[in-house]
């Protein structure tokens, strides 16, 4: 038979392995290389987003040999496992006298130590067939320095995409550190436009869903509710046939909506792509996490029940904690472990009675008792607000720290390419100044999150005293009642004759008001002195409060605001 028939074989990637011509030209500049060879092609086969460390279809059996390419093929997932277009061309290896190929990687890119190279050349010399490409020219494996020649190329080629990828993978890490989402992930109400600027845009209709899950989760409005009312209040605004439990939690979990995303190391980092473009604030997500950690620590409460003093309240006498129970409708703590386990009989004087009021000129119970301590949480929230903006004169300091370490980084990565560092060393200067990077970004997010939030807090902290008597009168919301009790009350020690509190600001001592059998608690009148410079403002104002027992043993508790203390006389 006349040698003079070729067969053409061209291949393209799907994944970030090479760049090359796109299938229809290698095939066109193979023809015309066949053509000014003076070769008849007798057939054209391609394989179109196919791995060149793939095998051809048919060598399964030596595929699953090799244990390289199996240790690689299962750290991906891919579509194809194998390559028909290249076995079609084989098959023809009898018939031809030359393999034509744009490049020689379109033949075979091996995963080291992989026998693909060895099988596919060991098909070519044993039919005697040459290799003929547009951009390497002529190669005859049965030659020993052709075959030499192309084996370390396939090796450089290898290190060269293993390279590539490291650098590819430093190079998203770096910009998901920076604060922009390399490749954006799917996002309720976020639409990714791309460019330069990778610019994303808020989906307006489908922000207010996002606003109202935020709104009603700091509600505490149950779950089911808030996905029920989804779909009845937003129809089709979602792309599938409603909203569901795993809907809420993926949107209520989401930093994005409030300016903020994480990082390579899970840290939360200023999210660029969504300045200016904030659908919450941050203080809004940050609350609405700690409600959602709190669902997920704290067993089901039993509906239509609130417990607002729940994993507060403790035993003076034996230290373990209260549980509740229910006595003629009405709500009480008790101490179920030294009563009943320890049978210590001075546990059973620690019950605590929350709304019980069976005199009301006389006494009141817990929960209207404590009401003047819980203008703490306020205060607090306005004393944090008040560190972190005098930390603000830092901010630039913080700054050029975070340049700095940026640009060490920066010269780690750029020895490394140029080969002056290698991989494990490089991986360790990444490691510790990745962490370095990342405490820095989230102090200066703390920083400047709290300076754009400072109007909002003082806003709020004037709100909070203008409403002042509904708190006293015990006429807020149970949400609200409960988000100020735990915010300002960090512990109870509930004894026979009185309650310790451990506030946010100091320990207060409550005496109860025995009423024969009856340990209930005395009900109390207050008074606001304002700041004569800021008469609506909380920051310099005190509440005077004065609990009234029967025996004329008035106690007097004044919260000072300005010191920051807890006053008692008695």
């Amino acid at each position: 038979m006349s040698k003079s028939q070729a067969v053409i074989y061209a291949r393209q990637s799907s994944g970030c392995e090479d760049e090359s011509e796109s299938i229809e030209m290698q095939i066109k500049k193979c023809q015309e290389l066949a053509e000014k060879l003076r070769l008849e092609v007798i057939g054209v086969y391609s394989d179109a987003n196919c791995s060149g460390r793939l095998y051809p279809s048919g060598a399964e059996a030596v595929a699953e040999l090799d244990e390289a390419f199996q240790d690689w093929h299962s750290q991906h997932t891919l579509e194809k496992k194998s390559r028909p277009g290249l076995q079609t061309a084989m098959s023809l290896l009898p018939q031809v006298d030359c393999l034509i190929t744009y490049e020689i990687t379109r033949l075979y890119r091996p995963v080291s130590q992989s026998f693909l190279q060895h099988y596919i050349d060991n098909q070519l010399i044993k039919h005697n067939v040459r290799i003929e490409t547009v951009k390497d020219g002529s190669v005859n494996l049965s030659n020993f320095s052709d075959s030499l020649v192309t084996t370390i190329k396939s090796h450089v080629n290898d290190n060269q995409i293993q390279l590539n990828t490291e650098k590819s993978k430093m190079a998203m890490a770096k910009l998901k550190d920076d604060g922009i989402y390399p490749t954006m992930p799917r996002m309720y109400g976020i639409r990714y436009i791309g460019g330069k600027e990778k610019t994303v845009e808020v989906i307006e209709e489908q922000a207010e869903v996002i606003k109202f899950v935020f709104e009603q989760i700091i509600r505490l409005k149950p779950y089911n509710w808030i996905v029920r009312e989804m779909n009845k209040r937003f129809p089709g605004r979602t792309s599938g046939k409603g909203f569901y439990a795993s809907s809420l939690r993926n949107i209520a979990g989401q930093p994005f909506y409030c300016g903020y995303m994480l990082d390579t190391r899970g840290s939360l980092v200023k999210a660029k792509q969504m300045r200016g473009k904030e659908i919450i604030s941050f203080e809004t997500w940050n609350k609405v996490q700690k409600i959602m950690e709190k669902n997920r620590m704290e067993p089901q409460r039993r509906k239509k029940l609130s417990h607002p003093f729940s994993r507060l309240l403790y035993c003076g006498y034996c230290g373990a904690r209260m549980v509740v129970g229910l006595d003629n409708g009405k709500t009480y703590y008790h101490c179920f472990h030294g009563a009943n386990t320890l049978g210590n009989p001075d546990c059973r004087k620690a019950r605590v009675t929350i709304n019980l009021i069976r005199k009301p000129k006389m006494h009141t119970g817990l929960k209207d008792a404590v009401a003047p301590l819980l203008i703490l949480s306020q205060y607090k929230e306005l004393e944090l607000n008040g560190e972190m903006i005098k930390k603000s004169g830092k901010l630039e300091g913080l700054k050029i720290e975070l340049a700095n370490f940026e640009r060490r980084l920066e010269e780690a990565v750029s020895a490394y390419s140029e080969g002056g560092l290698g991989l494990e060393l490089l991986q360790s200067v990444q490691r510790t100044l990745n962490g370095k990077i990342a405490r820095l970004k989230a102090e200066i997010g703390k920083i400047e999150n709290a300076c754009a939030n400072a109007r909002q807090t003082e806003e709020r902290a004037q709100e909070y005293l203008r409403k002042i008597d509904d708190l006293m009168k015990g006429e807020v919301e149970e949400h609200v009642y409960e988000d100020l009790l735990r915010s300002s009350v960090k512990k109870i020690r509930c004894f026979h004759d009185h309650l310790d509190f451990e506030t946010v600001y100091g320990n207060f001592t409550l005496d109860r008001y025995m009423d024969g059998v009856f340990r209930n608690f005395p009900k109390f009148t207050y008074s606001v002195e304002r700041a004569k410079d800021n008469p609506s403002g909380l920051r310099k104002s005190k509440v005077h409060v004065t609990y009234i027992y029967n025996d004329n043993k008035n106690e007097n508790l004044i919260v000072d605001l300005e010191v920051m203390k807890i006053y008692e006389k008695k």
